[in-house]
Parts: structure tokens; sequence; C-alpha cells
């Protein structure tokens, strides 16, 4: 919706650096601050700009002369307010536009599905495959976990930013590519925890009897020892899945994200920092964010305190 707002000039006719600015609404009420010297011009004068600035609504006005506080020549110059995107927080775009047009409520609903979306499938990938690599190590131990080791660390040497980058520009930005890259990387954290709890667990009594009654390692692993592993599991996920919301969003802000159009928190941020005037670009995005992040470690909170065993356990 075009914008309803005029701006008024006021000048000494010979001399054009002596202006007064004002800005009327569509209900000719002045929007802002009002300077001094509107209040000092003679009634007749504010009847006239008053009434050319409700003709300037709907035709081009051209300037006039009006009569000065003290009696001096006033050019008075109607300009109606351009659209020029992105734009400010409007009736109907409560939010603001952003640089195409396009409303930034709805952007931030969008950009929210595909935040907690990517999260979801990507703290999933990366602990299927740290809680496997993380058994096996743990599980096993000697020089299969010393070599699982060696192998983890050199893997997470790698830059992970580099990567992307260079992947990026050979295949283009898609959410397949992100989705993929990421999880190759994040199932580092999560694996070092389940061989702690793996290597703490093996040598208790209900391993050693499921070892004598002739049921298979990986069915030891994975039926008897991991459900008595899932503390981290449970504890750290909210923390994970935070984090992977964070990760898109700085790499969309930096430009190594999703493909260009998708909405996304991080597009929002980047065009509010070229436009520097757009605070709703960063505002809305950045609530939205904050908003996220809160709930989902809250979220997770209380799936660690309805799940844990021992949250209630005490020493006696």
């Amino acid at each position: 919706r075009a914008p309803r707002l005029v701006r008024l000039s006021l000048s000494k006719a010979p001399d054009q650096s002596q202006t007064l600015e004002l800005h009327f609404g569509d209900d000719l009420e002045l929007v802002g601050t009002v300077p001094e010297g509107w209040d000092q011009l003679p009634d007749e004068s504010r009847e006239l700009v008053e009434e050319r600035a409700e003709l300037s609504l709907r035709l081009p006005q051209e300037p006039i002369s009006i009569r000065g506080p003290d009696g001096e020549a006033l050019v008075a110059e109607f300009a109606r307010e351009t659209v020029k995107f992105p734009f400010r927080p409007v009736t109907g775009h409560w939010f603001g536009l952003d640089s195409s047009g396009r409303d930034v409520g709805v952007l931030i609903l969008y950009a929210t599905r595909t935040a907690l979306t990517f999260g979801l499938v990507l703290v999933v990938l990366t602990y299927l495959g740290g809680i496997f690599l993380g058994a096996v190590q743990g599980y096993f131990g000697g020089r299969v976990d010393m070599f699982g080791q060696r192998l983890t660390e050199i893997w997470e040497a790698i830059p992970f930013l580099s990567v992307m980058i260079l992947l990026g520009s050979v295949y283009g930005r898609s959410f397949t590519l992100l989705a993929v890259v990421y999880a190759m990387f994040g199932w580092i954290g999560i694996s070092y925890y389940i061989r702690a709890e793996f290597l703490r667990l093996r040598k208790q009594p209900f391993v050693e009897a499921a070892k004598v009654m002739g049921i298979g390692r990986w069915k030891i692993m994975f039926r008897h020892i991991l459900p008595n592993s899932l503390v981290p599991v449970i504890t750290f996920f909210p923390f994970a899945l935070v984090g992977a919301i964070n990760a898109l969003t700085a790499l969309d802000f930096l430009g190594f994200g999703l493909p260009p159009g998708t909405p996304s928190w991080g597009n929002l941020l980047d065009q509010g920092q070229i436009d520097d005037y757009a605070w709703w670009l960063i505002l809305f995005p950045a609530i939205a964010l904050f908003l996220v992040s809160l709930l989902g470690i809250f979220i997770g909170e209380g799936l660690r305190a309805a799940f844990d065993p021992r949250t209630n356990s005490r020493l006696e």
C-alpha cells in the first residue's frame, strides 16, 4: 500500500538554505517533532498550507508563496513520501517491508519454520553419527578407541567454514548441502560423551551378565548400554538444536547459507546491516531468534527433568 505522508518544506524566497521541514499524515496531523517556526506562522498561512497538503495527497502541487511570521515571503514546497524498500512498519505491514518489498512478519514466520526444520534434521543426523561412532570406540576400547580418537582429532581440525565455502561454490547453496556438510562436522562433540559413557558402563555387572548369556556385541551395545547412556544426549539436545539454528543464521548472514530468496533470519539481519536506517530488519529477527533459542532451552530442560532417572537421586 502506498504511503500517505506529505513532507512540507518552508524556506525564505531568496535564500533556499533556511528551511523548515514538516511531515503531515493522511489525517493532516503533524508527524514527528514539530519545529518552533510552525506555531509562529499566521493562521491564514497555516490554513493554506494544510489545504494544499490535503490536495497533494491526491495530486502533485506546485510550490506556493505564503506570509511568514514577520511578514516576509516564504516558499512552501510539497512532496509525497516515496516508497523505497526496505520500508518502515505501516498499517497492514506492522513489521515493515524488506529490500524486495516482502512483509517482514511473514518472512519471520517462514524463517522460523526453516530454522526449526534445519535444526531438528541436523541434530538427528549428528546424534546418530556421534552415538554410533562413540559407542564403537567406547565399547571395544584398545586400538579401536585409539585409532578412532586420532581420526576424530584430525577431522576436528578441518575448518568447517572453508569446506562450506568450497562446496557451496562448486555445487551451489542448498538446504541439503548445508545440512549434510554441517552434520559431517557436528557429530564430534556428542561422540566424546557417548564414548565416555560406554567406557564407564562396559565393565558393569549387567554387561558382564549379558556376555555370559551369549548376547551379541551389537545387541549389548544398543539394547543394554545405550539406554543407560542417554543422559548426555537428553541434556545436550536443546543446546545442539539452538546451536544449529544459530549456525544457520550466522551462515545466512555471511552469505554462505541457504539459496538467495529463501526466508531466513540471517538474510534479514544482513539487509539491516546494508540499509542501516531499516531498524525493523534487525529488531524483529533478533527478537525471534532470542525467543526461539530461549524456548528451545526451556523445553530441553523440561525433557531432561522428565526423562533423566538420576534427577531426584540422593546419596545416602
